[in-house]
């Protein structure tokens, strides 16, 4: 293989390379830029790590129990964050939406989002009334294994300032509060079935005080002294069912009779509809840090329209370098400075001598700047084509290319035969 076209693939070899390395760096670039922002999302803390009273939690007030019943009836049950990706009403869901207990200072953070979330889906809002906190350490009893430690937990109450603070979030506070009767009573539907007595202990039977005028449809649930616990109410085209007393769904008194009956009732009034999503962003699940928060809010925003700004250029630079690869610079100076020039000043001027002595000048000004060992009468005899018009311009043009070529084969020759030796 002669040196030139070992030059030609050194040169091409190189720009591949610069071409790789440039890929390699913006993508890496890339990579890691997203790599710190899902990692900064991963490691954020939530706000509240467990309350007890979520759907996951076996403690006496969480819900295991009841959304392993509701998967057992043949329900399809997610456990999601609802209420934190639902940002102006943009995030709607055809599912029944069910909030167990949520906290109250979570509620009015995102009350403009739970109050969209109850304008555009089928909500059942459980209110809270009992409240748990672990021991510093969570101290255990027993064994020290995961399967056998137990976490020991202070019950307490939300006052029912508290309460209400969930209803305002939801937008039906005006002409509905909450109370507590603490004299034992016994729940069941409306029309008198499924009648349980839930053993309240010190926290009182939770109930509706629903002013005159205030508009709701029905009263699903109440005691057996007609105080409403579970009522509904029309939001447009959506239904909010508000149950005033979380105990009937808890893990505590889910098998005392005709609990879980009164549950389920409660959550399958639409018998065709057997999706469910169980919100967790108001158990204190999610954090500021979501993927979906992080994408659009600063600082996660910047670094979003950086990668957009990066994947840009790259593609920019895709589209500049997707082109043929170079040739020979030799070649394409002979192009650049003969036939285009040549055609350009033909163009313009149709003064064909004048033409034919400015190709010459530019011959002669790229031969000296190159140092071509051109001999001086074969430069100048392009002089002689310029009396013969059209025709001997382009007779010079081609006797120009042809001494670069004869010229760019001789160097060739010459550096193969010092090769050979």
């Amino acid at each position: 293989m002669s040196l030139v076209r070992d030059d030609e693939l050194t040169t091409e070899l190189r720009t591949q390379r610069r071409l790789t390395l440039f890929r390699v760096l913006m993508l890496g670039a890339v990579f890691v830029l997203v790599l710190v922002w899902l990692v900064r999302g991963v490691l954020d803390q939530p706000h509240t790590p467990d309350n007890y009273t979520n759907s996951y939690s076996p403690s006496p007030a969480g819900h295991h129990a009841f959304v392993a019943l509701l998967r057992e009836k043949g329900y399809r049950v997610s456990q999601q964050s609802v209420v934190a990706k639902t940002v102006d009403g943009k995030d709607s869901n055809e599912a029944l939406n069910l909030i167990f207990e949520p906290l109250p200072s979570l509620s009015s953070e995102y009350a403009q989002a739970l109050e969209s979330l109850v304008g555009q889906s089928d909500v059942v809002l459980v209110l809270p009334k009992r409240a748990y906190k672990a021991p510093e350490g969570l101290s255990s009893q027993g064994d020290d294994s995961a399967e056998t430690a137990s976490v020991v937990l202070t019950e307490g109450e939300y006052s029912l300032g508290a309460v209400e603070v969930v209803l305002d979030a939801a937008g039906v506070s005006e002409g509905l509060s909450v109370e507590r009767v603490s004299d034992p009573t016994s729940i069941a539907l409306a029309d008198g079935r499924y009648e349980t007595w839930l053993e309240q202990g010190e926290v009182g039977l939770q109930y509706f005080d629903i002013d005159l005028g205030f508009d709701y449809r029905d009263v699903v649930l109440m005691s057996e002294h007609g105080l409403p616990v579970a009522i509904t109410l029309d939001r447009g085209a959506t239904t909010l069912t508000l149950v005033s007393d979380p105990d009937l769904f808890s893990n505590r008194f889910l098998a005392t009779d005709y609990a879980a009956d009164l549950g389920l009732a409660v959550i399958g009034r639409d018998k065709r509809r057997r999706e469910i999503v169980i919100d967790e962003s108001l158990h204190g699940f999610t954090s500021d840090a979501s993927v979906e928060y992080l994408a659009a809010t600063p600082p996660g925003l910047w670094v979003t329209l950086s990668l957009l700004l990066m994947l840009g250029l790259f593609a920019w630079r895709e589209v500049a370098t997707a082109r043929k690869s170079p040739e020979d610079a030799q070649g394409r100076r002979s192009r650049a400075y003969v036939i285009e020039g040549v055609a350009r000043l033909m163009a313009r001027a149709r003064d064909y001598p004048a033409a034919t002595k400015r190709l010459h000048k530019r011959a002669e000004s790229m031969i000296v700047r190159d140092r071509l060992p051109i001999e001086r009468e074969k430069l100048d005899a392009l002089k002689s084509h310029s009396a013969t018009g059209a025709l001997g311009l382009i007779h010079a043009a081609r006797d120009v290319s042809q001494l670069l070529k004869k010229e760019e084969h001789g160097r060739r020759t010459q550096r193969e035969h010092n090769t050979d030796e």
